[in-house]
């Protein structure tokens, strides 16, 4: 696996052609021999995220312990089949995941222990609020 790191900002991109960006770097990367798959996310993995932001379960009436922030990454479709982490309920990110299609989340296996311990994370709703950037 080769990760690599570059600031979009820096280059002089803004944040609404990141999109068009990253798809023109993923076509590219495909056509280059020995690539077997390819993704790219706000931060790198275990990383922490690049941001957390305030979150609520809409419909619940648990109250976490130790407050109700998460960090939180962007990533693209093939993310987690790239950087071999396994799926273990639910569905990857995938190409029709878009600013404009509902919205999805996928939590890692901590999260949902913690704010859902007594059943699945499947179906629900969580309102994240403004995110803190950290970078």
């Amino acid at each position: 696996m080769l990760l690599v790191e570059f600031d979009s900002k820096i280059a002089g991109y803004k944040a609404t052609q990141l999109d068009a960006l990253e798809n023109r770097l993923q076509e590219k990367l495909k056509a280059l021999p020995g690539i077997g798959s390819s993704a790219f996310s706000g931060g790198p993995p275990i990383s922490g995220g690049s941001w957390n932001s305030p979150i609520t379960v809409i419909g619940s009436s648990f109250l976490p312990e130790k407050g109700s922030g998460t960090n939180l990454n962007r990533i693209t479709s093939n993310y987690f089949e790239t950087v071999g982490i396994p799926l273990l309920q639910g569905r990857a990110v995938n190409e029709q995941d878009a600013e404009t299609s509902s919205q999805v989340i996928v939590v890692n296996q901590a999260f949902a222990s913690y704010f859902f311990p007594n059943g699945d994370a499947i179906g629900h709703h969580i309102n994240v609020g403004e995110p803190k950037r950290e970078r």
